[in-house]
Formats: C-alpha cells, structure tokens, sequence
C-alpha cells in the first residue's frame, strides 16, 4: 500500500512539474477594469488625447452627452454609460473603424457595439431640425460667370459643415479667364481687420476706398494665406457685402421683420407677410435663410455709405429757388440768416421754408434788371456762406473729458493699469474720432480697438 501511495505521489509531482515547465499560461484579464482605464483616458484624461481619438473637447463630448440625453431620449442601461456609448460613436466616426477593432478597444461584444451605435445614431437624427437647415442657393454677383457651366447640373450646399480649403482657385478656360477665389470666413476677418485698420487711417473715401486700402488688403491676405488676390477680388467682395447691407436693411425696416444678432440671419413673424414681400421684391427671396456671420462688421463698413434719398431735391425744387429770368422779381432765401439762427447743439439741416425777402427791382432796362439779379443773388450766396463757415466752427467737436475717457476704458476687461493709463494718454491728447468710435462699438470689440491704438507708435 505504501509503495502505490509513493507511485501516485511521484507522478503527480512530475505532472505538476512538467505542467509548470512546458504549458503557457494566458494572465488573467480584468476586463471591467480596462474598460474603465480605456473610458478615463478617453474623456476624462489629456485635452488633446480627447481631440485625437473622438475629435472634440471634453466639455464639448460632456454638453453632447447632455443633449442627447435631455433632447432625444438616450438611456444608459444596466451596463454601459451613456457617455460610453457616445464615446464609442464618435470614435467609430473618427477613425473609420470595424466592429471587430471597437469590441476590442471597448472590451464589449460585437453585437453590444453594434446594438449601441445604432441608438446614438437614432438620437442623433432627432437633432436635424435644430442642427440641419435648409438652405436656398444663391450666386454672388461675382460668382456667375463660374456657374454657367454647370446650369444643367443640381448643386446642393450644406450648412453646419466645416469651412472649405482657405483657398479654391480655377483655372477657368485654355484661353486664359480670371481665376475665381471661393471666400471663408477666415479671409473675411482678416479683410474686416484690415478694413478698420484702415479706416482709422483716413483711408476710407466717401464713398469707397482709396487705393492704398486696397494694396494693403491684398498684401495682407495674399501673405497670411499663401494665396494670390487682387484689387478686384477685394473689390468684388466689397460689392457683395454692399449688397448684402442694402438689401437686408430694407428688409428688417419693413414691419414683421427683424435681425437675430444669435443666428445672424433675418427673422420673420409671418411666412405670409415674407411671401407678399419677396412678391415685390425678388433680389430677397434668397435672404430668406442666409446665415450673414460679419453682419456687425459690414454695418460699421457699409452704414454711412448707401443713400437714403433723404433731403434729396428734385428739379421742381430747384425751378422754385432759382430767379424768374421772365419776371422782374427775384425771390430768395433770406441772408440775414446768421449764427444766432442755427441751433448749435442740433445736426445742421438746411430748412425747407423760411421768411423769404421779395425784392423790387426798380424800372430799368432788361439788361439791367438781370445784373441786378444776379448782384442781389451773388450778395445773398456769400452771406450765407460766411454764416456756415460761422456755424461749423460753432458745432466743431469738443475734445473729451480727462475723466470721460478713464471711465470709458476702465470699463474695458482684461487690461492691466499701464494698458489703460496709456491709452487714456493717446485718446486725451489724439483724433477725437478714435474716442468716439471706441464709445460706440460693442464691448467685446472695444479691447481689440485699444490694443490697436497702443500697437502704433506715438506722434
């Protein structure tokens, strides 16, 4: 009995043994465990780790999170989190990968991968009415010319995608046409930067610019996005915002109709009323939905350019001022009007009706009736002209308070105390007009306005 009992010992030793020697054993895996380290590392770890792997910031993947949840009904279940299963989605997204990769970067089943995908998506098709907008096509004026090639063909445009290539240059025809420049909106803030820059300049002619704004937009732009504008690119561009400022003001003057400084695109209280109108006016019809994002910047470019019509005189006007040739009577504006009579503290408006002066010309011949006439007129014109010279030094533009102007830029976050005692210098003792541009633009322009004036030297 003892020598079986050793036998079965032996053996079992030198199984053991030779198990240990030749067998691989595979670690034990946690998978829970790695599913938690994966998840971590994903969206709670590096900033760019997060950008890399689902190509959007934390607080981005948790706000998405949210609205998925809150919005379309995305429900976690007994085992997977909703920021996993989105986390999952997105990374599928990115990177273009198969079930087989996700299940093993996950440590879930295929069929777990592909059940949960599927319900991120349905959730995210229940956005398209807050993210996806129909939009109608339009061509800018200098866009024509391109599209003629393509009229038998549908072109669709989708809003909500990534901005195009800085730069998308054609080669036209063999017979050597214009290259055509699609615009971002990266070249429309740098064009906007040098536009204001220019402004402040004295570069902006009335209306227009002058040449030397011109030069310098194309130099800048041509430099910063390698690509190669020119005056009439700038010019184009220009007309196209003109365009939209003249078209979009008349719009949101008419009752029912307004702007969303949100959206940046017109608003409109009753489809019925935007029918009748467009009806009247074609050209507004593709307004309808257009997203204009440098809406701000093209009013403070274009506002005090387009005419109005206001005060404007027409013939019958004038018949009325000038002299009856036939008559012996001349009837004018009063030149007695002086200083005393104009309201200083009142825009200067020229008035419509006045007391006017009938003078009698005493019985002579033709000939001398017209040369008194005419003394008599040239008399009253150099009055009055002496009285609107006497007027505009009256109303000329007083310098700013020292203390109005340390107040405007105390106001102006984010400056630290040298920024702002010398900029209060440069406004005090410099143009009055930069000053009152820095009163009137928004607060979240006001910094970049300061900081450009402390970028030029002193004179």
């Amino acid at each position: 009995m003892k020598v079986v009992l050793g036998i079965i010992a032996f053996l079992v030793t030198f199984i053991a043994i030779m198990y240990h020697r030749n067998m691989v054993k595979e670690p034990s895996i946690d998978m829970e465990e790695e599913r938690k380290n994966w998840l971590n590392h994903l969206y709670n770890g590096r900033q760019s780790t997060c950008l890399e792997q689902l190509r959007i910031t934390k607080e981005g993947f948790r706000k998405l999170c949210r609205l998925l949840h809150d919005k379309c009904g995305l429900m976690a279940t007994r085992n997977v989190t909703i920021e996993e299963v989105v986390a999952m989605f997105l990374h599928i997204l990115a990177h273009n990968l198969k079930n087989s990769t996700i299940k093993c970067c996950f440590r879930r089943s295929g069929e777990t991968v592909s059940r949960q995908f599927q319900s991120v998506l349905r959730a995210v098709l229940k956005l398209h009415k807050d993210f996806i907008r129909l939009h109608e096509p339009s061509l800018e004026e200098h866009d024509v010319e391109k599209w003629k090639w393509f009229k038998n063909f549908v072109c669709f445009r989708f809003v909500g995608m990534e901005q195009s290539p800085p730069i998308c240059q054609g080669e036209g025809n063999s017979k050597g046409k214009k290259k055509y420049i699609t615009w971002n909106a990266d070249m429309d803030n740098a064009l906007v930067d040098v536009l204001f820059d220019q402004m402040a300049l004295g570069n902006k002619a009335d209306p227009g610019w002058k040449p030397q704004a011109y030069h310098a937009a194309v130099f800048t732009l041509n430099t910063r996005f390698n690509i190669s504008l020119t005056k009439d690119n700038i010019k184009n561009r220009l007309k196209s915002w003109g365009k939209h400022y003249t078209t979009v003001s008349e719009i949101i003057k008419q009752s029912g109709f307004s702007w969303d400084t949100q959206k940046k695109m017109i608003t409109v209280d009753d489809e019925n009323v935007w029918t009748d109108y467009v009806k009247s006016n074609p050209d507004a019809s593709s307004y309808r939905y257009k997203v204009i994002e440098n809406w701000d910047d093209i009013v403070l470019l274009f506002g005090k350019d387009k005419a109005n019509g206001e005060g404007a005189e027409t013939a019958a006007d004038v018949d009325k001022v000038l002299p009856n040739e036939e008559g012996g009577d001349v009837e004018f504006v009063s030149a007695s009007l002086g200083l005393e009579d104009i309201d200083a503290s009142e825009n200067f408006n020229i008035p419509t009706t006045h007391a006017r002066t009938r003078v009698v010309t005493p019985p002579f011949s033709k000939s001398t009736k017209k040369r008194g006439r005419r003394m008599e007129l040239a008399s009253a014109v150099a009055e009055m002209s002496n009285s609107f010279k006497k007027y505009i030094s009256a109303v000329k533009v007083e310098r700013p308070d020292a203390m109005e102007v340390y107040e405007e830029v105390s106001n102006v976050v984010d400056l630290n105390k040298t920024e702002r005692l010398d900029v209060c210098q440069r406004l005090i003792s410099g143009n009055v007009e930069e000053f009152c541009l820095l009163k009137g633009l928004p607060d979240e322009d006001k910094k970049d306005w300061i900081l450009l004036l402390l970028s030029r030297p002193l004179t």
